[in-house]
Parts: structure tokens; C-alpha cells; sequence
């Protein structure tokens, strides 16, 4: 989480980044959302009937997915890569 919050605060202005747990105790959720200060959205998984994982087929965690802003996904990430902040730093390059 650490280089994820570094990579947030440094392209805030062009990226958005979502939390979404998979298998948590919602008391547990919290807590490391608090503890960490977590500072973009979050949600849990099939909350209000949304099954992320379904719908984006993810079976790793922790999965990153890159999306654009037009809503057209981009690329998966599996795992805790340097590819995933690579790719960040290439499309956010100015």
C-alpha cells in the first residue's frame, strides 16, 4: 500500500484509484482502511449485489486493473509487480 498511496498523491490529478475488497469482515475492513489512511473510494465486493471479481474475472488478489477514461480496460495486473506502476509512469508521462 505504501507505493500505492505514493503513486495516488503523485498523479492524483490524472488518476483514479478504487478499492475493492474481496472476502473481508467488514470490521476488519475498516480498520485497515483507518490504519493504513486509505484516502481514495473504497468498497467491498458484493456490496449492493456489485460482484467485481465476476465481472472483471479476477482470481489473484491482489489484481490491479488499469482502465481509461473513455471505460475501455486497458490491461491486468496480477500480483504485487513493478509492471503495474510501470505502465502508470508511460501512460502518465508528460
Amino acid at each position: 500500500l505504501p507505493r500505492m498511496k505514493t503513486y495516488y498523491h503523485k498523479y492524483k490529478n490524472n488518476l483514479e484509484i478504487i478499492g475493492i475488497a474481496c472476502n473481508e469482515n467488514v470490521n476488519d475492513w475498516r480498520a485497515l482502511i483507518e490504519q493504513q489512511q486509505l484516502v481514495w473510494p473504497q468498497t467491498l465486493n458484493g456490496r449492493n449485489r456489485l460482484d467485481f471479481a465476476t465481472k472483471f474475472n479476477v482470481d489473484t488478489y491482489p489484481t490491479k486493473i488499469l482502465i481509461d477514461p473513455r471505460g475501455n480496460l486497458v490491461q491486468y495486473f496480477k500480483g504485487e509487480t513493478d509492471d503495474f506502476y510501470k505502465k502508470i509512469e508511460l501512460l502518465l508521462q508528460h
